[in-house]
């Protein structure tokens, strides 16, 4: 199987539903399409697509369109942050530990809002890491500062775990700012502290690809299905919350 690039989301362009999954070779179709559904691919030529590689698939469901005009289903949504050893490590840490309370700092250069949304769904992916390691979260405060004429801003967001125990996340962008993450999670047998050292990522796109495929001739399960499909809209709420509550701020 040929490695090609990944793009996420959902497009809607031309009353069709634009989905964007990992490339495969057209030869190899007929041999992943389940009975009754067929695909096509789409070069996302107006979209300016991360590599010149990047294209889209459209995939009919069987009940025809939606109510939006939309006739695709969406099959598959990247996550490479959970294929990282770096969360591998975590997620091995933190398993059977009482957490007392938590942060993680991420830092980088100044991103532009306009093209890729509000902090919170720019930097959605370490609020996945938080929800992943430690469950569902409820939020409790969030403030946004920004410098706009010096490119910087600072979203800070508190969080709960369900046993009350208080989680930070921040983001903190601008020139000059290297992209890290800085962990301090603290247990009642210890404490963690600070970004594991764990070597380079290996072949997380392909994993990633891997499992696209997987789901795709309906080898995983409904309940992983269904517990992945409940973390991603989880964190969407959330993100959405933290966007309203650094909003109303203002």
């Amino acid at each position: 199987m040929h490695r090609r690039w990944l793009h996420r989301n959902v497009q809607k362009q031309a009353n069709a539903c634009w989905i964007l999954t990992p490339l495969l070779l057209p030869e190899m179709l007929p041999k992943l399409h389940p009975p009754g559904v067929s695909a096509q691919r789409k070069t996302a030529a107006n979209e300016n697509p991360p590599t010149a590689q990047s294209a889209t698939w459209l995939l009919p469901g069987p009940e025809g369109k939606d109510q939006n005009g939309c006739g695709g289903k969406v099959l598959h949504e990247e996550h490479i942050e959970l294929l990282m050893e770096e969360f591998a490590f975590l997620k091995r840490e933190v398993l059977g530990k009482e957490l007392l309370k938590g942060s993680l700092l991420f830092t980088a250069g100044p991103l532009e809002e306009g093209q890729f949304g509000f902090p919170a769904f720019s930097g959605i992916s370490r609020l996945t890491w938080l929800v992943s390691l430690f469950g569902e979260l409820s939020l409790v405060s969030a403030t946004l500062e920004e410098q706009k004429e010096k490119q910087y801003m600072k979203m800070t967001v508190h969080l709960e775990t369900k046993d009350k125990c208080p989680l930070s996340w921040i983001e903190e962008k601008g020139p000059g700012f290297q992209r890290n993450r800085y962990l301090s999670f603290h247990f009642k047998s210890g404490s963690l502290e600070n970004r594991p050292n764990v070597g380079v990522n290996k072949n997380i796109f392909l994993k990633d690809q891997d499992l696209f495929v997987q789901k795709l001739l309906g080898q995983v399960s409904e309940k992983e299905l269904a517990a992945e499909r409940k973390r991603v809209l989880h964190c969407l709420a959330l993100a959405d919350a933290v966007q309203r509550c650094c909003r109303a701020e203002k």
